[in-house]
């Protein structure tokens, strides 16, 4: 029986953007996977770490039962950074508005909408993130807050829960009346709202909470120069 002869052949050399090809043909599911997961955890450590955005020099919160449209809120940020100055030495004055919104009505979603935000501002307040409120409901805020200051930054009683004492409204700042803050557009449902946002602002009050830890408290002779500037009479 005749015996097949085999010709040896060297295995073929691939050139590396061959292997780099076939390395994606083959890994392109995995690929397709891990890109958005891997997107995501860089964004979050890129926003924890604060690369590439500006550190605010006063931080606001708003607590309403409607939310700001987004250009209102640029657009007030920036009129309430000409009240203040550059406190980080960047710059710039910036101003950060966190909004939190209220709900009222009794049916289950509103109850869990309220819960959610109301868990939103204990940690906005456990942080010392925003030192200025801009409130629609004083009294409710500082009943289950207790956190307003008195005006004249004093901490209160640990049985004073009035709100309407601790507070400016909005109106009665000329500061603040006087912020060209131009018109707003909102739009929910089929409906849309335009007006100015000055009226809109008029119906709130402005305040500014107290630091049992007064390490919390970056710079407290800052706070105190933007809160005068903006609640002077004159």
């Amino acid at each position: 029986m005749m015996e097949r002869e085999y010709l040896s052949r060297e295995p073929r050399q691939y050139t590396k953007k061959e292997k780099l090809q076939n390395w994606f043909y083959y890994n392109k599911w995995w690929l397709a996977v891990a890109a958005p997961i891997v997107y995501v955890a860089g964004s979050m450590i890129w926003n924890a770490l604060g690369i590439g955005q500006a550190k605010p020099d006063y931080t606001f919160a708003y607590l309403g039962s409607l939310r700001l449209p987004e250009e209102s809120v640029e657009e007030l940020e920036q009129a309430l950074a000409g009240l203040g100055e550059d406190r980080n030495g960047d710059g710039r004055v910036v101003v950060e508005l966190n909004q939190y919104i209220t709900s009222s009505g009794e049916s289950a979603d509103n109850i869990n909408y309220a819960y959610a935000a109301q868990m939103s501002v204990l940690a906005d307040i456990t942080e010392g993130l925003s030192t200025f409120f801009l409130l629609e409901d004083p009294e409710g805020f500082q009943q289950s807050f207790q956190i307003l200051a008195h005006l004249d930054g004093s901490i209160p009683a640990d049985d004073d829960l009035s709100g309407m004492d601790k507070v400016y409204r909005w109106t009665d700042c000329p500061a603040l009346t006087g912020l060209e803050l131009g018109t707003y557009t909102d739009s929910y449902l089929d409906i849309t709202e335009t007006g100015a946002l000055q009226d809109w602002m008029s119906r709130l009050y402005l305040g500014r909470r107290y630091f049992y830890d007064a390490s919390q408290q970056r710079d407290p002779a800052g706070d105190q120069a933007l809160w005068e500037a903006m609640t002077a009479k004159e």
